[in-house]
Parts: C-alpha cells; structure tokens; sequence
C-alpha cells in the first residue's frame, strides 16, 4: 500500500473498476463511473488506546495518530501508529476483569473500536486499513448514514459492512487489509472500526484507514439516504419490536401458571410447556440474550409471555446491540426493565440514536434500584447521568463509565510538560547515577533506530524524546481544541455513593478533588482503575492506602504524578493487593524503601507491571521473588538495568508465572529468552526489539 499512496496528501483517485467490484450494479450506469479515495481527517471517537488522550500530535501511540495518510515507514514498533491498549489473554484472567451483566450472543466479539471521519461522503466500495504491527484483530467494520446528530433517532442507522474472526498472523511484515464489504445501503463519512485483540501475540499497531467509494454527490439523495435496493433491515427489526410491545392482550406468566386466565386464552398453550413451574420458565429462557427473548417470543403465545416476564430482565447487557438501540427500542422495552439491577449501555447511543432526554426517563422510570451501571464510551453519560446515579447513594456497588469523554486542552492548562512531571524528563536515571551499566538512554536509542522502529521505551514519557515530535502530526482540518464536551463533576459534592465495589474511570477527566473524595466516601473498593487520568498518582494512593483495605486491584497508567509515598501508603494500607499497574509512573523504587515494602507486605501479588520504571534494579527483583510467590503477570518492559540473573531468580521463584514482558531490556538478550523459553514451557515471553 505505502508504494501506491501518495504519503503527503488526502487524495483523490480514478478507480473505476471498483464500482462493478462494489455490487453497485446498474445504479452506477447512470452516473459517472467514478471513485474517491480519502484517509480520516478525525477521530471522533475511541475505547481504548496505549497513548494519553492529550488530541492530535500530542501523544505517542495514541488513537489520534489514525487519523490522515500514512506515517509509519516500516513493520514495527512505531509511536506514530495508533496502539490498542491490550493484547492476548492476560488481562481477561485477572479479578479485576469483569464478566458481562447479562448473557451475549456468541457472533459478537468486539472488545475496543475507533470512530473514524471522513470529509467527502460515498458509497463506500473499499476499505483499506493499514496494520503495521500484528495484524489481525480487526473484527468489524462499520458505516452509519449519519454524523453529529444530523438526523433524528429513529433515522439514523448503522450498517455492518464486514465483520470476521481474529486472526493470529505470525509473518512480520505490514497488512493492507482490505475485506470484501457488503453492498452500501446509504452513503456514509462515518466509520467504526471494531478490535478483538485477545488472538494478537503483542501490542497490535495501525497506521491509517483508507476509504474509498463513489461520491454522495453524484446521485440525488437526501443525507442519511439509502440506495434505491438498499435492504431494510433497520425497519424490520423496528417492526419486529413493534410486534413484541407488552401492550399485548397476554396475561402476565403468573395468572398462566396460576390457571387465572382469561377465556380467550383458552387452548392457545403449548402442551406441556404449560405445566412447568415459573421457577423452570425462567431458568430456561434466563440463558437467552436480548435478541434471542425477542426472537422466542415469536413461537407462539405462551413463549411471549415467558420473554415478555420483568424478571428475565434484572440484568439487561445491550452493547452487543449497540447499533439497533434508539429512543423507540427503549420506548418499547420500558415496560420489561421494572425490576432493573443491572444495566450495561456501553458504546449505545453514537449520533444521536438514544437522545438524553429519552435515556433520562429511563433512568428515572426503571433504575431505581440499580446496582451495577456500565457506560463504556458512551455519549448517555453526561450531567444529569452522574447525578442520577450519584443519588443512588449507598445502592450503587459498581460503576464503570471508561472512556466517555475526550477532552483534552492544551499544554497550557497547568498540566504541560513543564511541570516537572511532563513528557521532557531526559531519564538518564531519576535517582542521580545515570546508567550504571553503561547503557545510556541515547545508546539504547541509537540501537533501536538501527532496527527501523521507534519503540516505546522512546516515548518521551520515559526517554526524553518529545512527544509532539513523535506522535503523528495533526491533520490540516483537525479540531484545535476538544473533541466533545468534558464531564462536568461539580455537583457530584460531596459523594452520595457509599458502598463501591468496583469502580472503572479508565480515559476520563474526573478531577483530583473529586477523585479523592469519591474514594475517601468508599471504603468497600476492592478493584479501581483511574488509568489516563491525568490524575495526581500520590494523592490517589493516599486515599486509598488510608480508606480502602478492601483494594485488590489498581491501574494507575499514566497518571501525572507518582511518589514512593504513594507505593508505602499501598503496602501499609491495602495488604490485600492482588494487582498492581504502575505503568509509564516516574518514581524512585528505592527511596524510603518503598519497593521493599510493598514487596514484603503485598504478597498476594499476581500482577505486577512496572512498564518504563527505570529505577527498577535487580534487588527489587530479588525481593519479588522472596516474597511473591504466587505472581502470574510481570511487565519489565523498558527496565534497562535488570539482568538475566534477576529475571532467573524470579523463573525459579514463582511457579504460577505464565506472562513476563521483558521487551527492551538492555541486558537479556534473544539467546536468553530462546532458552528460557525452553526451560520454563508455561511462561509466555514477550520481548520487542532489543
């Protein structure tokens, strides 16, 4: 792909041939048989990425680096490239992950996705999406007819244009994957890209999104119109929920059971399905997801009865169903969600198909006595959303709303690198002696650079290398400023939630203050996670090591500032750790002893990633392997100045280990691993270049 584009420009081509490939048949005989070709001028939006969102050529590996032509010269490691946030199994296998709140349908795999914006609306007839660093995870793409609220909600439609499995893909060598779209219903500017990276063997990078179609403008249609053939599958599935409304004349499932039935009723039963108690009609029917109760209740008069039952909706999962969700699906299942516990809409609600007004009610009519409540990026969290469930009180026990802003400011807002905790730390060591094995910051460099790739130890985060150099430089139309309005979390003081167990702000910008006090108010926390929240790391810990006993796991990735005061309030605090996430955090392991004494006191540690501390020595390796036993999960990765003799010592010292990351590590080299890999079969090891 990189020899046929042109890398400078967001340009145009003449691919006529494409439009007999696209299936538009006879419809392109009437016009010029003519295709555009365009990358994303913006990323709209994002669940997940490794970089800090800070916007447009501010960071490396971030989702915004997607966006514009071209940018990453070779297969690699390269910051310019757009990095999703895990990979493989792992993260899946820890507590701290949680299971879906109700049941999904076995066709849905997607894990992450990115919005994509394009200027020049077409009937796309090519996608080309160019994987730079393990390919494969691409699971679904997807086009809608609309962008930013430009069509009401019960007009705005999604339409899946591929979807497939994850691939494992073990040549190194870049993918200009292009799948075989299914015929456009409508013409789009508006792409989702949807990931599944548990297949992928390491961190999976993309470069660009190529779209190509025929231009909107060449037939006369109004916007958010379909072809003339287009299928209808949106208004069916309307229909079909129109069909299944609880304003039917059935009677509730317990006057069935009970016998108190209505006449006309009679002989409309399904043999012995009649007989079986409610406690067995739940049972059964309580395995099915949305789609499939809505599919039974079809059969006949007693099913509908069954899936129209307010108890097989306690815990109600709709993310698997995203694009179908809008103000009428919910008008609709109103009736059924009286006994509300559960709730996740995550990524429900893009352009406008749920207005918040209509998801206000909801929240109003059926979620008063809700206990679990996910929003991943999702556009219903706003204002009046915080504080519904901020009213919840003492109810609430887990609330995971990752990802539902993406604002960011400019480096003047008091947060720049210029704080001392920015992104231009030289890093030969924090602690005074440099690299005491010889192996400076620019050596490791130079070596890398020797490779082709530009690896994450040179992120500047950790290696001095400037980050608005490194990421992908903005595109011409890119929005200055913020990409949707920030949360505003004022009148959430004090916190009325008391009794958290879980808590997910994973990419938000909640404030110190209101972090702290949230914390302080929760003392039951077991599993937090305030990953890219530009938060204050120190203050966090202090929180949490003086309320939270109870704390099993922390993600801290990225946070703005860190403090080996912050690892003793967690070692004497919170005994009960089980996972820890000290990624991309700049402190000193051995002041005060600090790492001692998390080593010492948190010994029911399965997961420890320390990626990019390069205080990390061998001595703190030593004392994992005394006193931690049961680790499953390490990450060194950048940890220049541990030896192979250290990581040996932890091999032998925790039989659980089934994960070390050990990329860019100066001093273990590939004959190392290859043995090692030999002589401990369960572990898996990942090293990047070297």
């Amino acid at each position: 792909m990189l020899g046929s584009l042109d890398m400078g420009s967001n340009t145009s081509s003449q691919r006529s041939s494409l439009a007999t490939a696209s299936g538009l048949g006879g419809l392109l005989d009437e016009v010029e048989e003519n295709t555009i070709a365009q990358y994303a001028s913006v990323v709209e939006r994002f669940s997940s990425h490794y970089g800090r969102s800070k916007g447009y050529g501010h960071s490396s590996y971030s989702a915004y680096n997607l966006a514009g032509p071209p940018g990453v010269p070779a297969y690699g490691d390269h910051t310019q490239a757009m990095v999703l946030r895990t990979y493989g199994p792992w993260w899946a296998n820890m507590p701290s992950h949680s299971l879906p709140l109700g049941p999904s349908p076995p066709s849905f795999i997607s894990e992450d996705f990115i919005d994509l914006v394009y200027d020049e609306p077409v009937f796309p007839t090519e996608v080309r999406i160019r994987e730079t660093y393990h390919p494969g995870s691409v699971v679904r793409v997807l086009a809608c007819n609309c962008y930013n609220g430009e069509l009401p909600s019960d007009l705005v439609r999604w339409q899946i244009l591929w979807s497939g499995p994850t691939q494992s893909l073990d040549e190194p060598k870049i993918r200009n994957f292009e799948p075989k779209l299914a015929k456009a219903e409508f013409a789009t500017r508006l792409l989702r890209i949807e990931f599944n990276s548990r297949q992928a063997q390491y961190y999976t990078e993309l470069d660009c999104c190529e779209l190509t179609g025929v231009p909107a403008k060449q037939y006369p249609t109004q916007p958010g119109a379909a072809l003339p053939e287009a299928a209808a599958e949106p208004e069916a599935t309307a229909a079909l929920l129109r069909q299944l409304s609880l304003e039917d004349k059935a009677p509730p499932l317990e006057r069935q059971i009970s016998g108190s039935v209505d006449s006309d009723m009679d002989g409309l039963y399904n043999g012995y399905f009649d007989y079986m108690p409610v406690e067995i009609w739940l049972k059964i029917f309580g395995y099915l997801d949305f789609q499939s109760l809505c599919a039974s209740a079809r059969v006949n008069r007693s099913w509908a009865q069954a899936c129209y039952e307010p108890l097989l909706y306690r815990r109600v999962n709709l993310q698997p169903f995203w694009t179908k969700v809008n103000d009428a699906t919910l008008d609709l299942l109103t009736p059924r969600f009286q006994h509300l516990q559960s709730l996740d809409v995550s990524w429900v609600g893009s352009c406008n198909q749920v207005t918040p007004e209509r998801f206000k009610l909801l929240l109003e009519e059926c979620c008063q006595r809700l206990r679990s409540f996910r929003a991943v990026c999702s556009p219903l969290v706003n204002l009046s959303t915080l504080v519904f469930l901020n009213d919840l009180g003492d109810q609430l026990d887990e609330l995971d709303i990752r990802a539902c802003t993406f604002s960011y400011e400019d480096d003047s807002d008091g947060d720049s690198d210029s704080d001392g905790e920015g992104d231009s730390d030289e890093e030969g060591d924090s602690d005074g002696e440099g690299d005491s094995d010889g192996e400076t910051g620019s050596d490791r460099d130079g070596e890398l650079d020797a490779s082709g790739g530009n690896h994450r130890e040179g992120d500047n985060d950790g290696a001095g290398r400037d980050e608005k150099e490194e990421g992908r430089s903005p595109p011409e139309n890119a929005p200055a400023a913020q990409v949707s309005s920030p949360l505003t979390w004022d009148l959430l003081l004090p916190p009325k939630l008391s009794r958290l167990r879980r808590l997910n702000l994973y990419c938000t910008n909640i404030t110190n203050e209101h972090a702290e006090a949230l914390i302080r108010n929760n003392p039951l926390l077991e599993h937090v996670n305030v990953g890219d929240c530009r938060l204050d790391g120190t203050l966090i810990c202090k929180a949490l090591g003086e309320c939270c006993s109870k704390l099993q796991s922390l993600d801290l990735w990225r946070s703005l500032s860190f403090s080996p005061a912050a690892v003793l309030a967690l070692a004497n605090g919170c005994p009960d750790l089980v996972e820890l996430d000290f990624g991309w955090l700049k402190f000193e392991c051995r002041q005060d002893g600090c790492f001692e004494q998390l080593a010492t006191k948190c010994t029911k540690l399965r997961k420890l990633f320390l990626t990019a501390v390069r205080s990390e020595r061998d001595e703190h390796l030593m004392l994992l392997a005394e006193h931690c036993r049961d680790l499953e999960q390490l990450d060194f990765l950048g940890c220049g100045s541990i030896s192979m003799e250290a990581v040996e010592t932890i091999l032998k010292s925790c039989p659980n280990l089934v994960f070390l990351d050990i990329s860019f590590c100066g001093k273990i080299r590939d004959a190392h691993v290859e043995t090692w890999k030999v002589k401990y079969p369960k572990v898996c090891f990942k090293k990047s270049f070297s």
